[in-house]
């Protein structure tokens, strides 16, 4: 038998280590046990905020200069970002991990800056599903319940004894809310939804009980007018006159109870979802429920990114463009280099750093420019790709 021959030495050796030719045909990927992952995890400014918003999203979607789809994807959870992006006390903000490189980013900045520059979203489709509420009180929890069922199709009529819809919101003298932005906020959300409104004069009209029996469920806001005033003692005995009979949600059914402050307007619309999650379940549209619920229940918690995840040395000092400008929006330029100090916790924003890495040129971009695909006949599992992702949006998997 004849001995294979060997190198002995060092100048038999090939000059340069290539491959000459196409080595497509080798599928080393069958070598690895593996593969790497490439998928949305929970940041914690998502984790902290009462409404789960899409904070790393949004902004990309900024970054990408695609307002429209950004404001989309706020109004998906929240129908009021102009009134939050000004009121709401942005838990988010102290979560976020910039903090850990010099500041954190101004979530609620850029929310408010899509609220009142994006374009307006198209209308709505025809209603579809043959069900017909009422919500009683056109506060911020009220409107809320509305909007999410008037999104899954549903007939809703909110009813309130003021003229203009807000709840206290409406009656409060906040120079942060100018009754102008109130008004915009609020007409969006009622023609987004399909809403029906019956206010001040027509509260009480003639045909109001007549048209309440056409109502399957009816709603009460507790929390959409203080306590114990004029306006909310007329929803109350609204409320008692018409629900004889007939299935009635209130606000004791949703955490927390008692009536909120102008700047828990994020609780009061998370509290509004919840409501009409349990109005969807009470009429019988357990899947409609169920698309409403999967918004919210975005990911699994131990898929969240944490301090340690990130690697901060790939990322550079950058000082804010601007301090808060008592309420001003911020201009195009502001807003767009704010968005880019996003670190996109847990998100893949196609910086390419994995592509670069990769030593088996097993990653490339999908057709619709939205993130990494792996070509699983080739990447060998090494992992190399999941350790120089600076945001940890890349995890290896059996």
């Amino acid at each position: 038998m004849r001995a294979k021959p060997e190198i002995t030495r060092m100048a038999d050796l090939p000059k340069v280590p290539v491959t000459i030719g196409d080595m497509t045909y080798n599928r080393t990927g069958l070598w690895r046990y593996l593969l790497p992952a490439i998928h949305d995890r929970l940041a914690p400014c998502r984790i902290a905020c009462p409404l789960g918003m899409p904070s790393p999203d949004f902004i990309n979607d900024l970054i990408r200069r695609d307002a429209a789809q950004a404001l989309n994807r706020i109004l998906a959870l929240n129908p009021l970002p102009g009134i939050t992006g000004r009121l709401c006390y942005h838990p988010c903000q102290s979560k976020c991990l910039r903090r850990q490189i010099d500041s954190n980013v101004p979530i609620q900045m850029l929310e408010r800056y899509l609220a009142d520059t994006a374009p307006e979203p198209a209308t709505p489709l025809a209603k579809s599903l043959q069900a017909q509420v009422a919500v009683l009180g056109a506060g911020p929890l009220g409107l809320s319940a509305a909007y999410f069922l008037g999104r899954m199709g549903i007939s809703v009529t909110v009813c309130d004894p003021l003229n203009q819809p807000g709840g206290f919101l409406s009656s409060a003298d906040n120079d942060k809310l100018p009754k102008e932005i109130l008004g915009r906020e609020t007409d969006r959300l009622i023609r987004l939804a399909n809403i029906q409104l019956m206010l001040g004069a027509d509260y009480l009209a003639s045909d109001s009980v007549d048209l309440a029996q056409s109502w399957h469920l009816i709603i009460h806001d507790q929390t959409a007018h203080a306590k114990n005033s004029g306006p909310a003692q007329r929803l109350t005995g609204l409320s008692n006159q018409l629900s004889s009979g007939r299935l009635l949600l209130d606000t004791a059914g949703v955490r927390p109870r008692g009536v909120y402050k102008a700047n828990q307007i994020a609780v009061a619309v998370a509290a509004g979802r919840e409501l009409a999650s349990h109005a969807l379940s009470g009429l019988g549209f357990s899947q409609q429920r169920d698309d409403l619920e999967a918004l919210v229940n975005c990911g699994k918690p131990e898929s969240a990114i944490r301090t340690g995840d990130i690697r901060y040395e790939l990322f550079d000092k950058q000082d804010p463009v601007c301090a808060d400008p008592k309420g001003q929006t911020l201009s195009d330029e502001q807003a767009l280099a704010e968005a880019k100090r996003c670190l996109s916790c847990g998100h893949c924003n196609l910086c390419g750093r994995c592509l670069v890495f990769c030593p088996d040129v097993s990653l490339s971009i999908n057709e619709q420019e939205t993130k990494p695909e792996v070509d699983e006949m080739h990447c060998k599992g090494c992992g190399i790709c999941a350790y120089e992702c600076p945001r940890r949006a890349i995890t290896m998997e059996r």
